[in-house]
């Protein structure tokens, strides 16, 4: 705290000795007297005019703080507190607002961005005269509310009154830069105000620095409080459905709040409707699982939502499931190989399944859903890395000779050196199901299927290191590996499936048993239901959709989302004019490319699962960041904090009691003084 005075006239400081000067030379009333002479008055005023000792000490003191007071309220004081300034001149200052999605909460009555722009209408009316402001806002693309800061305060506080709360993340460091490169450019006092809810899993990575030569101020909205639940994700098991056969949708539903948490999941399937009842243990997240068919082939919306809450936007989520008539198996294999010749027979004894046999040329991306090599000798590893790219699942049966050090590498699991080499027993090696919990085996729990895992094999691969760190499906009845699932990394974070098969059917009866085709039909719908095709056409809210109509006349393709409502579109640019684009950023919900009354298209948006997670930054993590922190707690007298508060009125208002008080000790000492006036008299 410190204090300023807005009429520092230093010279009224002299009136504070006039007190004293009064009370050293003031004058007493001559009592009257009978004199003989004209000599002895005249003795007599000598005595009452002399120069007074200051008898009366708290006459004294009281007289001096009255006018102490006064000159003070004279002065024009202010209490500054360390939030504000005390210069007066004008200033340029940039305010960072935020808008994203948590800023939607309301801590009661009022959500966190209407206290937000509360706030920054707060810093708006403390400006100087002659100031100059703008407002960025932090969205998905961090926008100017002008191009530049300006003396036009009055459309700055008519945008922040129309503000709204965006459901996306918004961009901190490209909003923090915008504002510094706009202050950077401005001359004299600058100041950067940055008001937001700072929610930890958005700003505890954001890099806070006090720039050089710029006043840094931070203002904290909303409660420490905020218990929300919310989808986090929506997917399909197998990621392409197959028409008319059983499918998954997989919800889940995470639990910010110390609370167990239940609630009822709904969703939307083409025509279907379904509901599940779902609890959350407290900070936690859980899996909802929805059994569904697809009638029918083609690109079918799909809908999840949550039952009502104080914070909806994170509610609902949309995904749009690919259904095929049929799933797709190639076989790729030598001529005569028994392997393949088995492999192809199964799959074409399997309902819904489409088998067809490949030669090495044809593999690549798209060219299945499920692969099957046989007799692989390390070939035709570009096209099978361009296959498992695009999301297909993979099986090989290595060929004798295979180099495992070029296949190890391929894989990603080095290690292995040597050519590959057969085993041979006349007594055979049975097998035995090595992974019994795995969901390839549920089928034959009951047993109406058949022993999986009965067969007798005489020959078999010796299997390579990297094979051997992984658990089998399927093993020898030595303990080597029959049958291994191993993941083939294709991007950051995903990776498909590729089947190690180490089962030579020519030397076995494996394949005339009765449970051979049921396995063989779950194993090619599992590889089916691991296939990582990357979500189509599902995009996160704050950024506009795209539709490239190629031959297509852009005028007349429209826009629609899931309300029949049009959205504007424009072409990207004048040169490009048959790549559309929407005018605004497309916010979570279901939207249609459409040309005389066809689909050509669709797109789904999404809620960003990052800003379900309403915890604020604490009080003490917000205190290690740059700059000055005016909490929420101190939010509500902002005007004060920044302004000062003036005090003339209480120097004026002490100095009237004072003087009051004055007058009461004058008539108390003028009693206690009666007495001795009266034995004077007397004398």
């Amino acid at each position: 705290m410190n204090f300023s005075f807005a009429n520092p006239a230093w010279i009224l400081g002299a009136l504070i000795a006039v007190p004293l000067l009064a009370h050293l030379f003031s004058r007493t009333r001559p009592r009257r007297r009978e004199f003989p002479s004209l000599k002895l008055l005249r003795e007599a005023m000598k005595q009452v005019t002399r120069v007074r000792k200051p008898r009366d000490r708290w006459l004294l003191v009281v007289r001096t703080l009255a006018m102490i007071a006064l000159v003070g309220a004279f002065l024009q004081p202010w209490l500054l507190s360390r939030f504000a300034s005390a210069s007066g001149v004008a200033k340029t200052v940039v305010l960072v607002v935020d808008v994203s999605a948590s800023m939607a909460w309301a801590d009661g009555t009022q959500t966190r961005l209407a206290q937000a722009t509360t706030a920054a209408e707060d810093v708006l009316a403390t400006l100087p005269a002659n100031s100059r402001a703008n407002v960025v806002w932090i969205r998905g693309n961090a926008t100017p509310e002008l191009p530049e800061p300006g003396p036009n305060l009055e459309f700055l506080r008519d945008a922040l009154r129309k503000a709204t709360a965006r459901p996306e993340s918004g961009d901190i460091t490209g909003a923090l830069a915008l504002a510094l490169k706009q202050l950077g450019n401005a001359d004299g006092d600058r100041e950067l105000v940055v008001i937001s809810d700072f929610q930890r899993s958005a700003w505890r990575e954001a890099n806070l620095e006090s720039p050089a030569g710029i006043r840094f101020t931070r203002i904290s909205v909303g409660a420490e409080e905020a218990a929300n639940i919310g989808l986090a994700g929506l997917v399909l098991e197998p990621a392409r459905p197959v028409a008319g056969q059983d499918a998954r949708i997989v919800c889940r539903v995470r639990n910010f709040s110390a609370e167990p948490r239940r609630t009822t999941l709904f969703a939307e399937a083409g025509e279907s409707r379904l509901s599940q009842a779902v609890e959350i243990a407290p900070w936690s997240e859980t899996l909802a699982v929805l059994p569904v068919k697809f009638p029918r082939e083609g690109l079918i919306p799909v809908k999840a939502t949550l039952g009502e809450d104080p914070f909806p936007g994170d509610n609902t989520r949309h995904a749009l499931a690919d259904v095929r008539g049929a799933l797709q198996v190639a076989v790729a294999g030598p001529e005569n190989d028994a392997t393949s010749k088995t492999w192809l027979r199964a799959a074409r004894a399997l309902d819904d399944v489409a088998a067809r046999q490949i030669v090495a040329a044809e593999i690549g991306a798209g060219s299945a859903d499920v692969l099957f090599v046989s007799a692989w000798d390390g070939g035709n590893r570009e096209q099978l890395t361009a296959f498992l790219k695009a999301g297909g699942s993979l099986v090989i049966s290595p060929a004798e000779g295979l180099d495992t050090a070029i296949a190890g590498e391929w894989l990603g699991m080095k290690g292995a050196t040597g050519a590959l080499g057969i085993e041979k027993r006349e007594a055979g090696w049975t097998l035995r199901i090595a992974a019994e919990e795995h969901p390839l085996f549920a089928l034959f729990a009951s047993g109406a299927y058949g022993d999986p895992a009965k067969g007798l094999f005489k020959s078999r691969a010796r299997v390579p290191i990297f094979v051997e760190k992984t658990k089998p499906l399927l093993a020898f009845d030595d303990g080597v590996a029959a049958l291994t699932l191993l993941d083939f990394p294709v991007s950051e974070g995903r990776s498909s499936v590729v089947a190690w098969w180490n089962l030579d059917v020519a030397s076995s009866d494996w394949a005339t048993r009765t449970a051979f085709i049921p396995f063989f039909g779950e194993v090619v719908r599992h590889l089916a239901s691991r296939t990582t095709v990357p979500a189509l056409r599902v995009f996160e809210s704050g950024r506009p959709l795209q539709f490239d109509a190629a031959a297509l006349d852009p005028s007349g393709i429209r826009l629609v989302d899931e309300k029949e409502q049009p959205v504007q579109i424009a072409a990207e640019s004048p040169r490009t004019p048959g790549r559309l684009a929407a005018k605004e950023a497309a916010t979570p919900g279901s939207y249609r490319w459409m040309a005389d009354d066809g689909v050509l298209d669709r797109a789904v948006v999404n809620f960003p699962d990052s800003e379900s997670d309403l915890r604020r930054m604490s009080a003490a993590e917000q205190e290690q960041s740059a700059g000055t922190l005016v909490s929420s707690k101190e939010r509500t007298r902002l005007s004060d904090l920044r302004e000062g508060r003036p005090l003339w009125a209480w120097f004026l208002a002490a100095a009237a009691l004072l003087f009051l008080f004055e007058g009461v000790l004058l008539r108390i000492f003028q009693k206690l003084d009666a007495p001795a006036k009266r034995e004077e008299a007397l004398v």
